[in-house]
């Protein structure tokens, strides 16, 4: 593994988005894309895979990123949902 950067931990706001899929094509794997653009590929434990059923929501995460072979990887320590995106409440 190409390791470009030490890990840091940082705090991100985006959507939960499919990063990879099986054969059958279900998601297997989650990345949050923040509004800035940016891509952070979410590590396939515990947490990564809780938000396999939060697609498409809004979710703002803390963790430790470690850039490697050109992609920011995040292992998240904790994280919050908003609403799904697009299904805001009025008020």
């Amino acid at each position: 593994m190409n390791i470009s950067q030490q890990p840091t931990c940082v705090t991100i706001r985006g959507i939960v988005i499919p990063a990879e899929w099986d054969g059958k094509g279900n998601a297997v794997a989650v990345a949050i894309s923040t509004f800035d653009e940016e891509e952070y590929l979410v590590e396939h434990d515990h947490t990564g895979i809780q938000l396999l059923s939060n697609m498409h929501v809004k979710v703002e995460a803390r963790g430790t990123v470690i850039q490697a072979e050109g992609k920011k990887r995040i292992k998240i320590q904790h994280y919050s949902l908003a609403e799904p995106w697009g299904q805001q409440t009025a008020g």
